[in-house]
């Protein structure tokens, strides 16, 4: 078993707490919108890598600080 973010995976209830929204319509917009990494589908579940959301708030950090 790999014990690094890439392996993890997260629900919308995680995804939620990591990027600071309480609203799913709008992580889903987002995504409709390919502005966030959309999720793998398990089941009937819906999970998303760490490694993708973590990516995600490193780049809107970047783009808030005019880094390139």
């Amino acid at each position: 078993m790999h014990n690094d973010t890439q392996s993890v995976l997260l629900d919308i209830q995680a995804v939620k707490r990591s990027i600071g929204f309480k609203s799913t319509t709008t992580v889903y917009s987002l995504m409709r919108e390919r502005n966030f990494p959309k999720p793998l589908q398990i089941g009937k579940s819906n999970r998303w890598l760490e490694a993708e959301v973590q990516g995600w708030i490193s780049e809107r950090v970047t783009e808030s600080r005019g880094v390139q």
